[in-house]
């Protein structure tokens, strides 16, 4: 189990990878990349267990996740648990689909990885309120 699941399109992979590379920095595990899930798993049952047991799921709105039934079909699994653990984030000039206008989301359009900045601030204090890692004592990698 992840602590953060990250759902964006597939037209994304790259700017996923940095973000996902950032928490991870921060001392949290990503579930990313849909390479991974084990050979001979079906891959939509591997899917709905991981987005089952995370604690956080990002989601990264673009032009091509908010056309992807995945993407919507994900972000409103997190939307609708109870606690909410979905985190939206803005990662290109878009708009959001239906039922995700109201909610509170960073652009993270201009960031690069390695950046701080505002928005970047905004998702790992997200995320740690979900995740509560360090919490527990143990420090983000970036105050290490």
């Amino acid at each position: 189990m992840a602590d953060v699941f990250l759902t964006y399109a597939q037209e994304d992979v790259e700017r996923a990878g940095a973000i996902a590379a950032a928490l991870e920095a921060e001392g949290w595990s990503v579930f990313w990349e849909r390479s991974r899930i084990p050979l001979g798993r079906p891959f939509d049952e591997y899917l709905s267990q991981e987005l089952r047991q995370c604690r956080a799921v990002v989601v990264l709105w673009s032009l091509h996740s908010v056309r992807s039934d995945w993407v919507r079909v994900e972000a409103t699994h997190a939307r609708e648990r109870k606690p909410s653990v979905l985190i939206p984030v803005q990662i290109g000039p878009t708009y959001l689909p239906s039922g995700f206008q109201h909610l509170a989301t960073p652009d993270l359009s201009a960031w690069k990885l390695g950046q701080r900045g505002v928005e970047f601030e905004l998702l790992i204090t997200a995320v740690d309120k979900l995740v509560r890692r360090r919490d527990a004592g143990q420090p983000a990698a970036s105050q290490l």
